[in-house]
């Protein structure tokens, strides 16, 4: 036996030897037969390729995921796989699988995100307001989609005797009519909400009655379009029988209602224990990890999908003390960046835009295009209408619920897998998908620009000009501020000059976290969830603790937008305050840093000159820009914790218990003030007055 089992090893130690050796370069052998070097070769193609897409479409504000699918396009049989040499040695029908397998776990993970990002507590506060709408727009589409799915039925449904037959044919495998026709209403009447969720959040409109109206809509459009979805999976997979679909689909319910009342309440259990020191420790984030693999491995044995057991355990995971949140922080960039784009290659390799060589099938994409479009948006804006949006805005809620992205090219994929449609089917309706996400850009651009209507629901007034300005800031009795906090390390400089006014006035603090809106799904999950971002946000916490060892009430904001935007949600937050300055921090190091740099997720104010200007041309109260340069604490190269802000401003404010011993009393801060005796001058007098009062400060005028 053992010498059995010493030549089991040597002959597999031999065969890996000679497997390397024939994927050897340097032995003057194709790299490309070996598979883990095929898929390392093709994942860096996939990501040079997409981004190279991405990049010049980002300008137009398509969304990433469109240019991953023509990025597919551009790879696959339609462009560059006509090549015979770059489809057999980069996608030969053997390396798929693996590359397949790769994509699919990101799907997953993926999927357990787009979870995360749906807090079913929401779905109550507007759910009045959002039921009708997303009634409406939910089946006028399926409706009016079901008489277009007959269509490309009797094109394209001729029946064949074998599958090989079938795709060669380019004609949908013999299936029963009322699978085709769900699945093809359920393609065009589903609402990406992760879609809709970042568009609300670039245009600034989620605070408005638009905004509103549409992500409760979305939301519950969302819900209703993951049961269908998986009733469609369970169709597919059983089309001779009928009885065993439903049998799967309310098994996947029955395991949603056990996550929900069993599983749910002891995560949440452990994250109340586990929040007061680290939320989101390892062992917290093992059993989710293991809790997302099991449901999913549960959902596929059953004859469903692993997708669906994914998405369970991300809509039970609980967003108490920003758990959600900050476990997407966690596993975003690693799925978004590296995993996802595979999938949606995947399925741009699979799109034959070649074989839309006839007018009817083009006919029929842009068939799917309107019918599509016009039961959303026409069934969307009439219970918008009922509900007493105005006509524009009633449009604007209907387009964006024609919002298409991931869960729609997820029922392609799947009905292309289990032949429901065929090759040419499945390019109709991925052209027609990306078709629309175009015209709702264009359309939306229309209805609402970014930044020309209500900013955080109001309407802004600004001063008539600066001698208005300069009577309205100097007519005050109480100081009502509004301090910008773009990261951890403006706060020091930020502390210590409020709490030097706070001798002078009465005073009251209105504090702006500011946060960039990237391409992370943690940024929009901070825009939708404002109450639990702000609860948990560090910066946030650091100054109310501030105000109240000063006795100084703090208000907190969050402004969550694109750099561009700040400018605007900073004017907007102070009409909204009433407040009659604004502290802005000005930050040189940021300028000119490239993406991903230091500070950047902490919505590090890039291109300060330009955010400035535009605070300038349209505040309504004065402005004051703070540069520090150690005005509070030495500078530090690296970003200061909480804990240590909070340390070292406790010592320097004196609002620790102990005695202060009459050694150690700082030298005063020194201001100098040269006066020419304009309105700014004036303003900046009033200012360093405030500052006199406190004991600490010393003020120079020439």
């Amino acid at each position: 036996a053992a010498a059995a089992a010493s030549a089991a090893a040597l002959s597999a130690s031999q065969a890996a030897a000679a497997a390397a050796q024939d994927g050897s370069i340097l032995a003057g052998n194709n790299p490309l037969t070996d598979p883990v070097g095929l898929f390392v070769i093709q994942l860096v193609l996939v990501l040079v390729v997409s981004r190279a897409v991405s990049y010049p479409l980002s300008f137009l504000n398509i969304p990433r995921q469109v240019a991953e699918v023509v990025a597919g396009i551009l790879l696959g049989p339609a462009v560059l796989s006509k090549w015979t040499g770059f489809q057999s040695n980069i996608w030969p029908t053997a390396g798929l699988a693996l590359f397949k397998l790769v994509a699919d776990l990101g799907l997953i993970l993926f999927l357990f995100l787009v979870g995360l990002e749906l807090d079913p507590k929401n779905l109550t506060k507007n759910i009045r307001v959002g039921l009708p709408v997303a009634v409406a727009g939910r089946l006028l589409p399926f409706g009016a989609a079901a008489g277009l799915a007959k269509s490309l039925y009797d094109n394209y449904g001729v029946p064949a005797q074998t599958v090989t037959e079938a795709l060669a044919l380019q004609n949908v495998y013999t299936v029963p009519l009322a699978p085709f026709l769900v699945f093809i209403a359920a393609v065009c009447s589903i609402t990406a909400f992760p879609i809709l969720a970042r568009i609300l959040t670039e245009r600034q409109l989620l605070q408005t009655k638009i905004g509103q109206t549409a992500i409760a809509a979305a939301a519950l459009d969302d819900m209703v379009g993951w049961c269908l979805l998986a009733f469609v999976v369970a169709l597919i997979n059983n089309t001779a029988d009928y009885i065993n679909a439903l049998w799967i689909f309310l098994s996947i319910v029955a395991f949603g209602f056990l996550l929900w009342f069993v599983v749910r309440p002891i995560l949440l259990r452990i994250i109340e224990v586990g929040a007061s020191s680290d939320p989101v420790g390892q062992f917290l984030v093992l059993a989710i990890f293991a809790l997302v693999i099991l449901s999913a491995w549960f959902t596929q044995s059953v004859g469903s999908h692993a997708i669906f057991g994914a998405f369970l355990v991300g809509l039970i995971t609980p967003h108490e003390h920003g758990f959600a949140i900050q476990l997407a922080e966690k596993l975003e960039d690693l799925v978004t960046i590296l995993l996802l784009p595979l999938f949606f290659v995947y399925t741009g390799l699979k799109t034959r835009v070649d074989q839309l060589d006839d007018g009817t099938a083009w006919g029929l994409v842009f068939a799917v295009v309107a019918v599509a479009t016009a039961g959303k948006v026409i069934g969307a804006a009439l219970a918008s209408k009922l509900n007493g949006l105005d006509n524009r805005e009633s449009l604007a809620v209907g387009f964006l619920l024609n919002s298409k992205g991931l869960l729609e090219l997820i029922i392609m994929n799947l009905g292309l897998q289990a032949q429901i449609i065929n090759a040419k089917v499945f390019t109709i309706l991925v052209m027609s998908t990306i078709l629309i996400t175009l015209l709702n850009l264009v359309v939306l651009h229309l209805l609402h620009p970014v930044g020309k209507f209500a900013i955080r629901g109001t309407e802004v007034q600004i001063a008539a000009n600066d001698s208005e300005r300069d009577a309205k800031s100097s007519n005050i009795d109480a100081l009502n501020v509004l301090v910008c906090l773009p990261n951890m390390s403006t706060v020091p400089a930020l502390m210590a000059l409020t709490q030097m006014m706070n001798r002078a006035h009465p005073l009251t603090l209105s504090a702006l976290r500011l946060i960039q809106l990237s391409d992370r799904t943690s940024t929009v999950m901070m825009a939708t969830d404002t109450s639990e971002t702000m609860a948990a946000d560090p910066v946030l916490n650091v100054f109310r603790t501030f105000g109240i060892l000063n006795r100084v009430a703090v208000t907190p904001l969050l402004a969550v937008s694109q750099l561009d935007d700040f400018s605007d949600g900073i004017v907007g937050a102070a009409v909204d305050s009433e407040s009659n300055l604004i502290i802005v921090p000005w930050q040189p190091k940021a300028l000119g840093e490239p993406e991903g740099a230091a500070g950047e997720d902490d919505g590090e104010m890039v291109r300060s000159h330009e955010l400035i200007h535009g605070i300038l041309a349209s505040a309504p109260c004065s402005v004051a820009v703070l540069v520090d340069r150690g005005f509070a604490a030495p500078k530090s190269t690296s970003e200061p914790s909480p804990a240590s802000t909070v340390e070292r401003l406790s010592q320097e404010l004196r609002v620790d218990t102990k005695p202060t011993p009459p050694s150690s009393k700082k030298r005063p801060q020194r201001v100098f003030l040269p006066f020419f005796g304009g309105p700014d001058d004036r303003e900046a007098l009033r200012f360093a007055s405030y500052l006199a009062v406190h004991r600490n400060v010393a003020i120079d005028v020439l």
